[in-house]
């Protein structure tokens, strides 16, 4: 979706918003497996969440954090979601940039 202004995602790349989808209960969090560092000077900025409905991508949410003081893990209610094809979740890194990651939902 925001292919112009991305990295290209890397598997395992802390960057890379993870998604996982349980009902209507959606986490995204920077790292599958290891989290982002979240330090003064390098630290997961914000993650904010999308659905595709109809060609259009609705902003459905987004979390701030602050440096040193919160990990890069956040989770919405989204009471509609069947109403969505498709999630999409971006991070902003203050050194390194902006990271997409979509989930297709049935």
């Amino acid at each position: 979706m925001f292919k112009s202004i991305i990295h290209e995602p890397v598997e395992g790349n802390k960057h890379v918003p993870h998604i996982e989808v349980q009902d209507n209960k959606v986490t995204v969090k920077c790292g599958k497996d290891a989290m982002h560092p979240t330090i003064d000077s390098h630290y997961i900025g914000w993650i904010k969440l999308f659905g595709l409905k109809d060609k259009v991508l609705y902003e459905l949410g987004s979390t701030n954090f602050w440096p040193g003081l919160s990990e890069p893990m956040t989770q919405f209610q989204i009471p509609e979601i069947k109403r969505f094809s498709k999630l999409v979740a971006v991070s902003y890194c203050n050194l390194h940039g902006i990271y997409e990651s979509e989930v297709a939902l049935q």
